[in-house]
């Protein structure tokens, strides 16, 4: 992974990644257990409210190529992401760089 950002264990979050030139602002809300996503970039609301699930790509394909990349929550088996597990080897957010 090119990039990891450890949440920590509360539901509800921001974190800025910079990646490919372009500054990406990612805020974590939890609802009824399961994580939702937001991203800005550069300033500029993309997505909101997407449904984190393991290991798969949380934005859209407009945002990746931004980002040179995919963001995801790389999770030990398939469970959905839970703040309980953040900053755990059983959970991480990552940006996998295309081609990886």
């Amino acid at each position: 992974e090119k990039y990891q950002y450890n949440p920590t264990n509360v539901p509800n979050q921001d974190f800025t990644i910079t990646a490919n030139g372009n500054e990406f602002l990612i805020r974590i809300r939890t609802f009824r257990g399961i994580a939702y996503a937001d991203v800005s970039v550069n300033g500029v609301l993309t997505n909101t409210a997407m449904r984190c699930v393991a290991n798969t790509p949380i934005f859209t394909d407009e945002v990746n190529r931004m980002a040179d990349g995919v963001f995801m929550f790389k999770c030990l088996g398939d469970d959905y992401p839970s703040y309980e597990d953040f900053n755990t080897d059983n959970c991480r957010f990552v940006l996998v760089p295309f081609g990886e």
